[in-house]
């Protein structure tokens, strides 16, 4: 009926808005009311619009991509991997080739760029997305890179001869030439132990958790000469200390910059060594004299490029939040490493401090 009604409509070619208002309601009523359309299948049905919208696909395998392709310049490889520079990093890469044992998956371009977990300390799961294999896998991997990496970063630090720190000595040090070390400890947070034992080695009392902790010496040109094993928390500097044997590495007349809390008075006194300390209140005394706030100040401005030393080791995020117990037994060799990459690094001291 309202087909009907529609045909019924006079043609009002008078009115070209009118008209075509009109045939486009008969075709519209035509179309609903025709059984035939709906008894087409799809394929018969005869398009009328075309799509001339442009696709493109923004997905990037990354796999396919590669990671040597990401660290295409020294900034990103320092940021990825904390390696200073391209040059660098390819030399590792050759050396860690020539010490490769049995040939894996990952290329040794690709075992090197593992040690992203150590500067931004990703997850084993977030290594395996990366380099397209399980987390399990990536774990074995990373562990074989750090043995093998800490092997030849080793060399990095080296304990300078009297000659060596002489001829590199800084203006802030020309109060305190016959220095050879400048001592102090750095702790790094750990997950606590279901051990009892364990969680009393382990606990530290100045940080208020459990931590492991090593002693580090620089020389006065900024340089990181010594790095200790790593001890529980609980252990003092001075035991530290005595159980690394630094003093048997320095002659008669050399002197060793600490804090106060570094008591190695003793030890220092029996080989003839000189300690440099900020001066104590004596006992009976109720106020410095004049010469102990200018003698304190001149140690502080010598004895801070240790805390900037250390401060370098800290930015590798690994470094920074709480340790995985099962990464305790490659910690050694993860300090090697990073302090290794750290003297590899710019100088802490300007030319013109020299």
């Amino acid at each position: 009926k309202a087909v009907e009604h529609v045909e019924g409509l006079p043609d009002l070619t008078a009115g070209e808005k009118s008209y075509d208002t009109i045939e486009a309601a008969r075709n519209l009523l035509y179309f609903k009311e025709s059984p035939t359309v709906f008894s087409r299948t799809p394929l018969e049905i005869k398009k009328t619009y075309e799509d001339k919208g442009v696709q493109v696909n923004t997905y990037d395998d990354f796999t396919s991509y590669g990671i040597e392709k990401l660290m295409d310049s020294d900034y990103k490889c320092r940021i990825l991997t904390g390696v200073i520079n391209l040059a660098v990093f390819q030399v590792l890469v050759a050396t860690i080739a020539k010490v490769e044992i049995k040939k894996t998956t990952l290329n040794s371009t690709q075992k090197v760029s593992m040690l992203m977990k150590l500067k931004l300390d990703l997850s084993f799961s977030g290594l395996a997305v990366f380099f397209n294999i399980s987390s399990n896998t990536a774990r074995s991997y990373f562990y074989c890179t750090v043995q093998q990496a800490s092997v030849i970063l080793k060399p990095l630090i080296k304990f300078p001869s009297k000659e060596e720190i002489l001829s590199n000595m800084p203006i802030c040090f020309n109060d305190f030439r016959s220095t050879r070390v400048i001592l102090d400890c750095t702790e790094i947070s750990i997950e606590e132990s279901k051990c009892l034992r364990c969680r009393i080695r382990s606990y530290s009392n100045y940080k208020g958790t459990h931590t492991v902790k090593y002693l580090i010496g620089i020389a006065s040109s900024g340089l990181i000469t010594f790095l200790s094993k790593g001890y529980g928390g609980r252990a003092s500097d001075k035991a530290i200390f005595n159980a690394e044997h630094l003093i048997d590495q320095l002659d008669p007349g050399d002197a060793i910059m600490v804090n106060k809390g570094i008591l190695i008075e003793k030890e220092c006194m029996e080989k003839f060594v000189k300690l440099i300390y900020p001066p104590f209140l004596k006992r009976n005394a109720k106020q410095f004299s004049k010469e102990d706030p200018q003698k304190t100040a001149s140690i502080a401005r010598a004895r801070v490029h240790v805390k900037r030393a250390i401060q370098r080791l800290k930015i590798f995020k690994i470094c920074q939040g709480k340790l995985l117990w099962t990464l305790l037994p490659y910690m050694d060799d993860i300090m090697i490493i990073i302090a290794g990459l750290t003297n590899l690094g710019p100088p802490i001291l300007a030319q013109d401090k020299f």
